[in-house]
């Protein structure tokens, strides 16, 4: 993902800060892009036409006040859990990236999700409300302190998932529930058997989160030494209080949310001399184990391993390992990911599952979201009259 380097890097260390630099770009015209912990994988963060980098993690505040939590954009997600932790509350929603760097503000600015949304929601279901700096200058709040969520339209389901192309978020208000019992499953299954089982765990009411890899990456990571078998693993509310875990048994090696990143680490390891291309996509469960097939036999063709891993959401992360010294074999890496990115959009899928758009999703957002794609453009107008915020990442 090239980018341009930035003319300058801003640290703002208040609310103030952020609105008297936004006002000096304005005015001169400078491109902002806004970034936190900068550990996003489609390039929201990269900017696209230099200009200056707004880089939030001076935005430390952090109150508990009674249930609900406010929070500064620059604070960490490891240090949200935190403090939820120590009052018997939790963040469901986790980032793609490391949570000892990740941001609070990035979670929603992405509308990052994770492995836990099917059954306890996304950002938006804890979120009470936003505080942000639009690309006018003016500082806003979007959402209510009250119980419930207000009648009418909502601006504040907009501002999640806005990937900085409407302001910039600077503290947020949460309220989150009461942290669950969880215990941990996981087992092997034939790899035919995979989209059944999944649909299946997804979908019982006592599963709180969900991944699975597919035989080529349990074995490169460790899983299993035996081919023909892909891994799944869960875990699950407590039917009870003093439910104990089973057995010791299969694991899943690292925490749920971790598994991603994981996974990542071992695939690289298997291919030093190699580039992961890689997408993040959702599909229909019931279209899981066609689309997996049509993307093996891709990489089948192009003569490049595939691997593949997802949740009980249909998020499916594809990961190509590209030989970094041979442009054809890129080309080929890059026909592989893309032919399985134009079935799930013709699908009626997303390429958007995990990591948001930034620069990653440029080629398919348009045929994707068609005329979506323009009324959002009139929104971004009217958020930000001067175009200054993370321009180039909403396409023409």
């Amino acid at each position: 993902l090239e980018g341009q380097l930035p003319d300058a890097v801003v640290f703002p260390e208040s609310v103030e800060d952020v609105v008297v630099a936004i006002e000096i770009c304005r005015t001169a015209g400078t491109p902002v892009t806004v970034r936190g912990g900068g550990t996003g994988m489609a390039g929201g963060a990269v900017p696209a036409r230099g200009g200056v980098v707004l880089e939030t993690r001076g935005l430390n505040e952090l109150e508990l006040d009674g249930e609900s939590l406010t929070v500064g954009a620059g604070v960490t997600v490891a240090a949200v859990d935190a403090a939820l932790t120590a009052v018997g509350r939790w963040l469901p929603p986790r980032p793609s990236g490391d949570p000892a760097h990740a941001t609070i503000g990035g979670l929603a600015a992405s509308g990052a999700s994770g492995p836990y949304e099917r059954r306890f929601g996304g950002l938006r279901t804890v979120l009470e409300s936003i505080q942000m700096v639009t690309g006018a200058g003016e500082l806003v709040r979007f959402g209510t302190h009250a119980a419930g969520r207000p009648c009418g339209p909502q601006l504040l389901d907009c501002i999640v998932g806005s990937e900085g192309l409407l302001g910039v978020i600077t503290a947020l208000r949460l309220r989150p529930p009461p942290r669950p019992r969880l215990i941990e499953d996981a087992r092997f299954v034939e790899a035919g058997a995979l989209e059944d089982t999944v649909r299946a765990l997804a979908e019982a009411p006592e599963t709180a989160g969900l991944i699975f890899a597919d035989a080529a990456t349990s074995l490169v990571a460790g899983w299993i030494g035996a081919p023909g078998l892909a891994f799944v693993g869960l875990e699950r509310g407590a039917a009870s209080a003093d439910e104990q875990p089973g057995p010791p048994g299969l694991s899943l090696r690292v925490p749920l949310p971790s598994t991603e990143r994981h996974l990542t680490a071992a695939i690289a390891a298997a291919h030093p001399r190699a580039t992961l291309l890689r997408g993040a996509p959702r599909v229909r469960l019931d279209a899981l184990a066609e689309t997996l097939a049509a993307a093996q036999r891709r990489a089948a063709r192009a003569g490049l391993p595939l691997y593949v891993f997802g949740d009980g959401l249909g998020t499916i992360h594809v990961v190509i390992a590209a030989p970094s010294d041979d442009p054809e074999g890129w080309d080929r890496a890059t026909d592989v990911l893309e032919g399985t990115l134009e079935a799930v959009v013709d699908d009626r899928g997303t390429v958007s599952g995990a990591f948001g758009l930034g620069l990653l999703g440029q080629r398919w957002v348009r045929r994707e979201r068609g005329l979506a794609l323009d009324v959002l453009r009139r929104v971004k107008t009217a958020f930000d009259p001067a175009g200054i915020l993370n321009p180039g990442k909403l396409p023409g």
